[in-house]
């Protein structure tokens, strides 16, 4: 019978922070808080998701977020 190789993968979630200025011009700028994670899912693809708020600027997101996927090689 042929041997099977298993990947042990982290079972830990990768917990991340981001502030985020942005400049619109040189007299306004907009800042976002986000907190993030980064969790693998198997050897070659990781699950990446933030949740956060602008903060500051004129026209104020209430939410902002993304959920995606890092492909590895």
């Amino acid at each position: 019978a042929a041997a099977k190789e298993h990947v042990q993968l982290p079972t830990t979630l990768t917990c991340l922070a981001e502030v985020n200025v942005t400049r619109l011009d040189h007299q306004r700028s907009t800042v976002t808080l986000n907190l993030g994670m980064r969790h693998p899912l198997s050897d070659r693809v990781i699950l990446m998701g933030s949740l956060g708020s602008e903060v500051s600027g004129e026209a104020r997101q209430p939410l902002v977020f993304y959920l995606g996927m890092q492909l590895l090689r």
